[in-house]
């Protein structure tokens, strides 16, 4: 469902990676001890840069700036898509609890005292206030204004981040992003496991904020920057899943919606697990979400063997145990959805 957010974000970060990886090379070029450093056209072309502190100030404020932009880009993203999701995935308005309304309620109000700013001049008053009436009356298909959760200017720390999780019933908030498997190898790798999340975070805030005024205290060079564009990624990864795991979870909570099967045995040397099917048909090609304690992953099923015989297709009518083979391994005792399903699971009571 939110995958689309992934790629998007996995894609404007590439883009900063791959500006980074060209700034090197071309210095390196210009200013390196090369066979061409002293060419008559890389002598004129080197004549146009401005130093290279002046432009690694440049690249460094360029680049954490527009990485900012990019997770904020996200967030509003994931938020907006949401909010235009849950009237499909919960019963009524009232579902959400208190703690959604109070804070949906306090955004309409200040959107209503600021409705004539610039950046809500497409929101008309008597349809906001129709909006918010109707939902909290408990009409079916009722409408909730992105723009009453987004309006608050602020910068997406870890308790702004974990405030706007709340809001939004997303289950876990920061605990479930801070362990995410891509941000936890992040740290690992990247840091040694000598830094957490939310001081990682921290960090790049500062460089941003820095670099936002025109003074950073520091520049980085291209290791460090490379090393911000991987964690805003990794960041952004975990928060598209973490709102592909809530939404699962809600249909399961509110639409009684049921998985293919559990996933009941891992074998690490072949790739493959052993999973549960109930009353189920799957096919080699498929799509399913793998789905655990604060897990989300999306794969097609690559191979089926049922009694070590390969099989296209298979319908099972009752239970059986079938290997299964994904494009990533999954753990033990995680449960598969069909991908279609859960897509169009809003569309029908399952």
């Amino acid at each position: 469902m939110y995958s689309q957010c992934t790629l998007d974000s996995a894609d404007r970060i590439d883009t900063v990676k791959r500006i980074l990886t060209a700034n090197e090379r071309l210095r390196e070029l210009l200013f390196g001890d090369s066979d061409l450093t002293n060419d008559s056209g890389i002598v004129e072309l080197r004549e146009e840069f401005p130093p290279q502190s002046r432009w690694r100030i440049f690249e460094h404020c360029a680049a954490v700036t527009r990485l900012y932009a990019i997770l904020e880009q996200c967030v509003g993203e994931l938020v907006r898509a949401w909010l235009d999701d849950l009237p499909s995935v919960v019963p009524d308005y009232p579902s959400l609890g208190s703690s959604f309304e109070g804070a949906h309620r306090r955004g309409v109000a200040w959107v209503l005292q600021n409705i004539d700013h610039n950046r809500n001049k497409h929101l008309l008053s008597e349809t906001i206030c129709r909006e918010f009436a109707d939902a909290v009356s408990g009409i079916p298909k009722f409408k909730i204004l992105p723009e009453a959760f987004l309006h608050e200017n602020k910068t997406l720390k870890m308790d702004r981040i974990s405030e706007l999780l709340a809001w939004l019933c997303i289950q876990d908030g920061w605990v479930w992003l801070s362990s995410h498997g891509a941000v936890t190898r992040y740290l690992q790798v990247t840091r040694g496991g000598e830094t957490t999340c939310e001081a990682e975070l921290r960090t790049f805030i500062s460089y941003r904020n820095d670099a936002a005024h025109g003074s950073p205290n520091e520049v980085l060079g291209f290791g460090p920057l490379m090393d911000c564009a991987e964690f805003i990624s990794v960041l952004c990864e975990a928060l598209c899943e973490q709102f592909d795991w809530n939404r699962v979870h809600l249909l399961k909570q509110h639409k009684s919606y049921q998985p293919l099967g559990t996933v009941t045995e891992v074998f690490q040397r072949s790739r493959a697990v052993i999973a549960l099917i109930s009353n189920a048909t799957i096919s080699v090609g498929q799509s399913v979400a793998i789905v655990g304690p604060r897990l989300y992953k999306e794969s097609p099923i690559i191979s089926i063997q049922d009694n070590d015989e390969s099989i296209q297709t298979v319908a099972i009518d009752g239970e059986q145990e079938l290997g299964l083979q994904f494009d990533w391994l999954p753990p033990k005792n995680c449960e598969l959805f069909s991908l279609e399903s859960v897509e169009s699971a809003v569309d029908y009571d399952i």
